[in-house]
């Protein structure tokens, strides 16, 4: 078949460069239209329970994720000025357009009984600018007597207040949504330059916006840095810059694919798909190397150019389908977590690495065919003392020191057992986060002073109409939110239950020792006033209630503190509600935000082991196809497992969790580092049929061969992993720096520990079915006719006459 691809490739040489001028074309029209995303990803699949009894959480009482807060630490918050300045703020994040409503201290209400009408009025606190200090201070104590305030929008033990900011839905669904964050933000800038005062900014619409903004503007930066990375080594290990210039080009428009095919498939770029464009580059600069080091081998042997770009093809292509197949399947196993931001990561990798070896495997022959013969410098590479004095150490280990090398592999392995047993497995919501930077230590600031911000919501279903306004329900509410909010890690709540007691307290004209549950006859006279009550009370009840009254919210804060406590957090919910609300008279839902992220987490962590297995059958079974034997098949995954097992131990070593982020590694590491496994055992086999199958000088033979080939893209893709290190966010950093760390152990591994087996096991690896594999590795004598390349062939051969004879073998 490789015999073929290589006779048409090089015959429509035109014909395949138009094609792929079009299809870049078309990919780089369609990518324009590429989004971000700005919107939660769920990690739960949309079938999941938990995932169902959030939406149906929502369709009663609406999103959750549309509040962003401002806080503020001020001692003198109550001095007039400051009070004013304060205010000021408030009612400029007022005016801005996509603003639904703010409130904070100085948008307070009471709860005024109006005898004549029967109803309660709501009367704010500042009716009118506050003109005195006098007056300022009598309304604050007034305020400090209303306890449905505290904890919520003012801290008075710490001096903390908060602003809540409720913002248009529909535009956090739009572009427009950046520009409404960072118009608030504009303003509050605005207060702190004339005050001197910090603001700290939270809530969902303001971390998604904020940290889509930095994955953008990585994103760039991570494409420049891995061409720039790559193309440096590249010319330092071939001295060429029209080798730079045409394998930039190759994975350039590799990555024009990525952003089109990503908007033909309708995906948003995530903190995952983001890193999709750099990660093609650095996978696919290894194509190009393999190719141009094969192209150079063979070019120094005979000289003639031609039947080196076909030789190129045909002997190599097959094992760099292979590993480009490999590689492809480590990330489209993330397609079976039911994730969909993994899901899209899978599709969009696999997909898109299938097509940098379509590019390579097309560009690179076609375009060199065209260009000048190289010129001795230009192969000079080729000799390299260095790189060959260190695959002469190799060889000699492999030959003379198996003993140690299995003595070592022993000891990695023990000590890699006591490092997985340290791993810990959690997450956190803004784990990604570096912990200096003003995201992070915002959320830390609401989390010190508010107890939290991630949603936490109880739905209580009393299976009755009007069930919720029976008094023994309210005080079961209220008993829920008096153990619950006792927690350290748990908010105070907005709850129906609070908003009663709040009514009792106006309807004995704001006594604070009447805020609590009425009895059944308080009740009644409450109800009847709050019937009675505006249009802003009615809004306020209905956002607790469900039209039947039938069911209501109870709404937490907690704390971000990582899935391991929250497992624990979680439990001790259950069996609160549980207790105070029996499972045979209520339904309660225990959701939110918080609970979504929490078991998405850990499903997420179970089905990415599942992947990573799948990866191993996949690939095993690719590596059966193609030498058709079982024992070559194990000896080729050893090497490539030991890897895995050491970066798990590191990471137990190193206090490195196991989360999403980091269990990404394995499956995107077991699938590239197999490559070098592949091109090293297709070189083997290759050579076993020329040595008369002697299993040492085929060994040798196929070190000396690829292992510079091993090195040279095992540097690139140390170096090319490595950028991430540079990412804001932890888990890039660590997912890029743990792939740099396996892959440079599994080049070691696959050029001491291979060979070793290799040679240790011999005549047992050897067989029959090894000998006759699936995958046909062609013979270094074996050329094709290419009649309509004859002329190519002879303008090669006045420029190096020692190619003559090759030329009539052609």
């Amino acid at each position: 078949m490789w015999i073929y691809i290589a006779r048409t490739i090089l015959k429509n040489r035109i014909l395949f460069l138009s094609i792929l001028f079009i299809i870049t074309a078309f990919m780089a029209y369609k990518g324009r239209g590429v989004e971000m995303s700005y919107q939660y990803a769920p990690l739960l699949p949309e079938d999941d329970p938990a995932y169902l009894e959030y939406e149906a959480f929502e369709k009663v009482f609406s999103n959750e994720g549309n509040l962003m807060v401002i806080g503020i630490t001020d001692n003198d918050f109550f001095k007039l000025e400051h009070f004013k300045n304060w205010d000021k703020l408030r009612s400029n994040i007022n005016l801005i357009p996509g603003v639904s409503s703010v409130f904070s201290v100085s948008e307070s209400f009471d709860l005024v009984k109006n005898k004549e009408l029967k109803r309660f009025e709501l009367e704010p606190l500042f009716k009118h600018k506050v003109s005195s200090q006098h007056e300022l201070d009598s309304i604050k104590n007034r305020l400090y007597e209303l306890p449905f305030y505290r904890g919520n929008i003012y801290n008075k033990e710490k001096d903390a207040y908060l602003m809540a900011i409720t913002l248009d839905p529909k535009l956090l669904q739009s572009p427009e949504r950046v520009a409404l964050i960072n118009a608030i933000v504009k303003v509050g800038d605005e207060f702190t330059h004339n005050s001197k005062i910090d603001l700290h900014y939270s809530g969902l619409p303001y971390i998604r916006v904020t940290t889509a903004e930095m994955i953008k503007k990585e994103l760039n930066m991570f494409i420049l840095l891995a061409l720039g990375i790559t193309a440096f080594i590249i010319f330092l290990f071939f001295r060429s810059f029209k080798v730079v210039m045409y394998s930039m080009l190759v994975v350039g428009t590799a990555v024009i694919w990525v952003v089109g095919t990503q908007a033909l498939l309708g995906f948003k770029i995530t903190i995952l798909t983001g890193m999709i464009p750099p990660l093609i580059i650095v996978i696919g600069i290894p194509n190009s190397v393999f190719l141009l080091n094969k192209y150079h081998q063979e070019f120094k042997k005979h000289g003639n150019k031609i039947k080196a770009l076909q030789r190129v093809i045909y002997k190599i292509g097959n094992a760099t389908f292979l590993t480009n197949v490999t590689t492809a399947v480590g990330f489209s196993t993330f397609i079976f977590t039911s994730s969909r931001i993994l899901v899209e990561f899978g599709i969009i990798a696999s997909i898109n690495i299938i097509g940098v070896f379509i590019l390579s495997i097309l560009l690179i022959p076609i375009i060199f065919s065209f260009l000048a013969v190289p010129k001795e410098r230009h192969l000079n590479h080729l000799e390299n003392k260095l790189v060959n004095k260190m695959v002469n150490k190799l060889i000699h280990i492999s030959l003379h020191h198996r003993r140690t090398v299995y003595i070592t592999t022993i000891v990695v392995l023990i000590l890699g057992g006591i490092g997985i047993a340290n791993i810990k497995t959690t997450g956190y919501m803004l784990d990604d986060i570096p912990h200096h930077d003003p995201l992070y230590l915002d959320l830390m600031f609401f989390e010190d002073n508010f107890d939290g911000l991630m949603p936490l919501e109880i739905m209580i279903d009393t299976k009755s109409p009007n069930g919720v306004l029976k008094t023994a329900n309210l005080q079961k509410m209220d008993l829920l939110h008096t153990k619950l909010s006792s927690h350290p890690d748990i908010s105070s709540a907005i709850t129906l239950s609070e908003v009663v007691k709040f009514a009792r307290q106006g309807f004995y004209n704001g006594n604070p020792k009447y805020y609590g549950i009425p009895s059944n006859q308080e009740r009644n006279f409450l109800l009847s006033y709050v019937s009675k009550g505006n249009g802003q009370q009615q809004n306020v009840i209905s956002t607790l209630l469900d039209s039947l009254k039938q069911k209501t919210r109870v709404s937490f804060r907690i704390k971000d503190i990582g899935t391991t406590k929250m497992t624990e957090l979680y439990q001790l919910v259950e069996e609160s509600v549980s207790e105070i609300f029996p499972t045979d008279k209520y339904q309660t839902t225990v959701t939110g935000a918080s609970v979504l992220f929490f078991k998405g987490t850990k499903y997420l962590i179970r089905n990415l082991f599942t992947s990573l297995f799948l990866a191993i059958v996949l690939i095993a079974s690719f590596m059966a196809w193609m030498f058709s034997s079982k024992r070559m098949v194990l000896v080729s995954l050893i090497p490539n497992l030991i890897p895995l097992i050491t970066t798990a131990a590191l990471m137990g070593y190193f206090g490195i969790p196991i989360k999403p982020s980091t269990i990404l590694v394995f499956s995107i590491a077991f699938g590239i580092s197999v490559d070098d496994t592949i091109h090293y055992l297709a070189k083997y086999r290759q050579e076993l049929s020329e040595t008369n199958w002697s299993i040492k000088a085929a060994v040798v033979l196929a070190l000396k061969e690829t292992g510079m080939s091993m090195m040279y893209t095992s540097i690139i893709l140390f170096f090319g992993f490595g950028i991430f290190g540079f990412s804001n966010f932890g888990g890039t950093v660590a997912l890029g720096i743990l792939i740099a760390i396996t892959l440079l152990i599994a080049l070691l591994s696959n050029l001491i520990l291979l060979p070793s087996l290799l040679l240790s096991l011999e005549k047992h690896l050897t067989n029959k079915s090894f000998r006759e594999p699936l995958l046909q590795i062609y013979n270094e004598d074996e050329d094709i006719e290419l009649d309509d390349l004859r002329i190519e062939g002879k303008s090669n051969k006045k420029s190096n006459p020692t190619s003559q004879t090759d030329e009539t073998n052609a």
